[in-house]
Parts: C-alpha cells; sequence; structure tokens
C-alpha cells in the first residue's frame, strides 16, 4: 500500500509538473505570437531531415517553399506543447468531449480537412499549398490542445498583454528614432545561440519602407518585430482590448490606465486606418456585451473613453498633419503614396471577384491567389506596375482560394462559436475577461475587411483561432482541472466577511451588513440570492459554517449530495466538485460552487479561500 502510495504521488507530481510547463509554454507563446521571429534553430542539423533540407534550398524552389512554415518560432513551441500535453495522457480531453466546444472543433476541423484537400487543385503552385495547409494543421492542433488544458482565460488575456506592451514600447521607440532598434545584438553580442530576434532595415528613405508622407516629409511608420506596421496594429489590437478587462477591478485600474495609454500611442504610431476601425468596433461589442451579461460600471466605461479621447487627442495635436494625410485631408507634397496604395488594393479585389465567378465551389487552392493573381497582371492589357498579391480582404480570399464549400465551413464554425457565447449568455456564465477575449475576434473579423493576414500568416493565425479557443472555454472547471478561477455575477462587489466564532447560532437580519446580495439566473430570469458565511474552526482547519437564504420567488432548499441541509450546517470541502456556478466570496472567507436543481439550489462545495 505505501507503495501504492508512493507512485501515485509521484505519478501525480509528474503530471502536475507537465501541465504546468505545457501551461506555461501556451502563455508564451500568446507573448510573442505577434512576433515576425525566424530564428535559425530549423535550419541546423537537428531539425528533422525533411525540414533541415529545405529550409536550406534556394527560397525560390519549391523544396524551400513547402516548409516555409517551419522557420516560425512559433512551430516548435507548438510542438513543445503537443508533447507535453501527451505526456499528461492528454489531460483534458475527456471534459471537452463532454463540452459544447466539440461542436465548435469538429467543424474547424472540417475547414482544416478541406483546406488540406485543396491541395489537390492548387492552381499555380502545389509546394505553396502543402506548406499553408500545414500552417492549418499545427493551427488545429495547438487549438485542440488549448482547448483541453490550456491556462484560464484570465492568464490568456494578460499575456496578450504584456507581448501587446513590450511590442508597443519597440514601436514607440522605433518611431521616435525613426530608424531600427537594433535589438539583434543581444543575440550576436550577448547570447549567441540563434534566437534571430530582428527587426527590418527601417530607413524612411529606402523604398519598400512604409511610411506616411506629408509635405514632402517622409515619417517611418512603427514597425515593432513584424514585417509591415499593419501587422504590428492587428497584434496591438488584440491586446489592447484584451486588457480592458482590468478596469473592471479597482485595484487594476491604475496599471490599465498606462496599458492603454502605451498600447493606443503604439497603434496610433501604424497610422493603421482599419486597425483603428476595428478597435472601436471591439470596443463597442465589449460594452455591449458586458451589459447584457452584466458588468457594466458607468464609472469604468467613462475612464476607458476618457483615455481614448485624451490619448488620440494628444496623439492629434503632435501628428495632425500625418493623421490629415492619412484621412484623405492632407497634402503629401509628392507622388501620393495613399492613391497608390487605394488603386492596387482595388486591383486585387476585382481579381478576387473575377476568380470567384471561374470557380465558386472548390477556389484555387490554400496560398495560391498571389501565384494567380501574378498570372493575372501579367495578361492584363493595361499593363499594371504591380506584383501579385494576396487581395486585402479575408473574406473574398478565403472563397477565392477554397471556394464557397471551404467558405461555408469557416463561416459555420464562426457561428457555433457565436451560439456558444449566446449559450453561456443565457446562462450568465460569461467572464468579463472572456468578453474582451471577443471583443478582440470581433476587432480582427472587421480588421479582416481590410487586410488578409488573419487568412495567410502563421502567426496571427495562432493569435485569431487560439484567442477564440481561450474565450470559448467554460467560466468554470471540474475539480482536477488546474485553470481554475472565480466569476463575478451581476456585478457584485463582495466584503471581506470577519470570522464568526458562532457556530450553532442563527443567521443575523438582513439588515446586517455582511448579508451580500448576488444576482443569479432562474430560468433566463435573475433572482437574488442571499449569502453569509464565516468560520467556526481554527485556522486551515477546511470547514466553515454557512447561512443561505433566498427570497420569496425561490425555494429555500439547500441540497448537499442529494440530502437536504439546513442553514448553518457545517460543510466539508472533500465532496466531490462539479461546478456550475461558482460564488467567490471575499478573502479569507469560502467559496461555494452551486448548481440550480428543481427543489432550489445544490451546494456540491464549499472549501476555505486563503485561510488566515
Amino acid at each position: 500500500m505505501d507503495d501504492r502510495r508512493i507512485f501515485a504521488k509521484s505519478w501525480q507530481r509528474w503530471q502536475l509538473t507537465c501541465n504546468w510547463l505545457m501551461q506555461g509554454m501556451i502563455l508564451w507563446i500568446f507573448f510573442c505570437a505577434g512576433w515576425w521571429w525566424r530564428p535559425r534553430w530549423m535550419l541546423s542539423s537537428r531539425a528533422p531531415a525533411f525540414i533541415h533540407s529545405g529550409l536550406n534550398a534556394a527560397i525560390t524552389t519549391d523544396a524551400y517553399r513547402e516548409v516555409s512554415f517551419a522557420r516560425f518560432a512559433l512551430v516548435p513551441f507548438i510542438a513543445i506543447v503537443l508533447i507535453l500535453w501527451a505526456l499528461t495522457f492528454f489531460r483534458g480531453t475527456r471534459p471537452l468531449l463532454r463540452d459544447a466546444r466539440l461542436i465548435w472543433l469538429v467543424l474547424l476541423g472540417g475547414l482544416v480537412f478541406w483546406i488540406w484537400q485543396s491541395v489537390g487543385w492548387a492552381a499555380e503552385n502545389e509546394a505553396v499549398a502543402r506548406s499553408q495547409a500545414a500552417q492549418w494543421i499545427i493551427v488545429f492542433a495547438f487549438v485542440v490542445a488549448l482547448s483541453a488544458n490550456g491556462p484560464a482565460p484570465r492568464w490568456i488575456a494578460l499575456a496578450l498583454v504584456g507581448g501587446m506592451v513590450f511590442h508597443a514600447a519597440i514601436g514607440i521607440t522605433q518611431s521616435a528614432l525613426q530608424t531600427e532598434l537594433g535589438i539583434a545584438w543581444v543575440d550576436e553580442t550577448l547570447l549567441g545561440i540563434g534566437i534571430d530576434l530582428y527587426e527590418y532595415r527601417l530607413d524612411p528613405q529606402r523604398s519598400g519602407v512604409s511610411v506616411i508622407q506629408a509635405d514632402g516629409i517622409r515619417h517611418l511608420r512603427a514597425y515593432g518585430i513584424t514585417s509591415h506596421p499593419n501587422l504590428l496594429a492587428g497584434s496591438l489590437v488584440m491586446g489592447l482590448l484584451a486588457s480592458l478587462w482590468l478596469w473592471q477591478e479597482p485595484r487594476t485600474r491604475r496599471v490599465a490606465a498606462w496599458v492603454m495609454v502605451i498600447g493606443l500611442w503604439g497603434l496610433f504610431l501604424t497610422f493603421s486606418r482599419a486597425s483603428v476601425g476595428g478597435l472601436i468596433v471591439g470596443m463597442g461589442a465589449i460594452v455591449g456585451l458586458w451589459w447584457l451579461a452584466g458588468y457594466w460600471q458607468t464609472w469604468a466605461v467613462k475612464a476607458v473613453l476618457t483615455a481614448v479621447l485624451l490619448t488620440g487627442g494628444a496623439f492629434y495635436a503632435m501628428y495632425h498633419p500625418l493623421v490629415n494625410v492619412r484621412v484623405g485631408y492632407g497634402d503629401e507634397g509628392a507622388s501620393s503614396l495613399e492613391g497608390i496604395s487605394v488603386e492596387s488594393r482595388q486591383v486585387y479585389l476585382e481579381q478576387a471577384e473575377t476568380i470567384i465567378r471561374d470557380e465558386p465551389l472548390y477556389g484555387i487552392g490554400i496560398g495560391n491567389f498571389p501565384w494567380v493573381s501574378h498570372r493575372m497582371l501579367r495578361d492584363d492589357p493595361r499593363q499594371l506596375d504591380l506584383q501579385g498579391a494576396n487581395v486585402h480582404r479575408i473574406y473574398h480570399l478565403a472563397i477565392a482560394e477554397v471556394g464557397l464549400i471551404g467558405g461555408g465551413l469557416a463561416a459555420l464554425t464562426l457561428a457555433a462559436a457565436g451560439a456558444i457565447v449566446l449559450y453561456r449568455w443565457r446562462r450568465g456564465q460569461l467572464q468579463a475577461v472572456t468578453i474582451c477575449l471577443w471583443g478582440g475576434i470581433l476587432a480582427w473579423l472587421a480588421i479582416g475587411w481590410f487586410e488578409f493576414f488573419p487568412w495567410v500568416l502563421f502567426p496571427y493565425q495562432i493569435m485569431f483561432w487560439g484567442a477564440m479557443a481561450a474565450a470559448l472555454m467554460p467560466a468554470t472547471r471540474s475539480k482536477g482541472e488546474f485553470a481554475m478561477e472565480s466569476i463575478k455575477l451581476r456585478s457584485t462587489t463582495w466584503q471581506m466577511l470577519e470570522p464568526n466564532e458562532n457556530s450553532g447560532a442563527a443567521p443575523p437580519d438582513r439588515d446586517d451588513p455582511r448579508w451580500q446580495p448576488v444576482s443569479l439566473p432562474l430560468a433566463g430570469r435573475p433572482g437574488p440570492l442571499w449569502l453569509m458565511t464565516g468560520f467556526i474552526m481554527p485556522p486551515n482547519e477546511h470547514c466553515a459554517t454557512w447561512w443561505l437564504e433566498t427570497d420569496a420567488a425561490l425555494s429555500g432548499a439547500i441540497w448537499l449530495n442529494g440530502q437536504r441541509c439546513n442553514s448553518g450546517d457545517s460543510l466539508s470541502p472533500d465532496t466531490p466538485l462539479d461546478i456550475t456556478d461558482r460564488i467567490a466570496v471575499g478573502e479569507n472567507s469560502l467559496i461555494l460552487f452551486l448548481e440550480q436543481v428543481p427543489d432550489g439550489w445544490q451546494v456540491f462545495t464549499c472549501v476555505p479561500y486563503a485561510c488566515p
């Protein structure tokens, strides 16, 4: 028996270690997902043979194009996540199979399968199609692992926020210096391990560098660690919107203000119109969902709007000639860069519409739009001075590459996610942080009307679908799941309760300030639930007395493990945990786990929270 117990403890410790390593790597992936990071690791002989040989070939060859996705640092990071998940024996898979998210994953898997099938009818370059399809398969594997055993949405949001602040700081400094920072010296001089975290050469006078031009002066747009300012802008929008839940907590509002100012300033310095528009859409969606889900706080909404307006006003005061040019009212003082950009995008949009008319069901194959675009430009009698490129609209791009069938699968996948959100809202299970993640997703869908990166580029596919997987996580987890957190119901502010030594006493009068109201959903309608807690055992004895009472509209019966309990009973946390709703009752108090049953509320467990 002792040997079995030792083995069981060792096995539990092993799984716990693998679990924390896995979740830590997932958080690191979200932190750096917005970087255009392609290290030399996969060029070494230690990489798999087919990847090593392909990446060491000339970049113009099909051998290189077929494995070009492997250049991204996220590929080995995701491989580590999958290995660690396997070492936990695929922890979280069983609950996932019983969850509504399974439908969403099946639809996403169907989309990925169709994308892989499209390699067979690639119109121009099958090697590029295979590389793009491999990207989607890796994205799907990451999303499944994240859905089964990922960190709590709060931690994922914090990783996105941390990455946003770091990336915005780099972009702000680049704009101030009007050149790159030269961060490559960190590896070249100090580390020497081939991480290749570098910036593009950013000289505003060079051809090909993205600038804003006003009165004949070229001003460098912020790039960060990306290949284009619009990519930096998109990642900053996701992080900014993920940070809005910090305004809900009084102790984090000062941090939220600094995060907002840094993120907005970095975003504005990219001069990305689509991303600013997406930010407005995302903020509007978050405010609306906050109101519907009961998280509306007038002070917080006013504070966010004030921060946005003050930061935007200060930015316009400093950069108004550049802003005027960007919105079409200024004088560039030279050949119009804005006009060229608009005209080229219109050409690619016309090409996409032609492809959709010619190949409506199956499309031209994943990743093949730039190649078909190049052929169409070559055959165009207008002899336009353009190179083949992706159409800057993910909806046209998706249908052009994988047809109406693939586009329909993508739409069904998004619709399934929306249905899950609606279901959770009706049950009162939406969290403030997941609402903010959904704001980022909706912002990117809006940005996708003017950009292509959420569909094409691997880091941003990971960020988009990974954020969606995090936003779809249930508000609570069952016992044994490590990513557990309390949810705030109906904007109730809990006060710290003093320990109560009167174990046998009746609950105090309703006017006693220690009673706190909570609104819980009951058949789609909120009903008040009154709760008071207090300790009756010495500290760390893990036992407590609770009093629970409902109003006349609800039954006052409380059930524990199928047996009716009386108010004032002592409960132990050793009961099996099966959570539907969870109430956090402040520090040094209790957490009750409740489920609505026909006769009242069933108490599954109560545990001390931060015992004194």
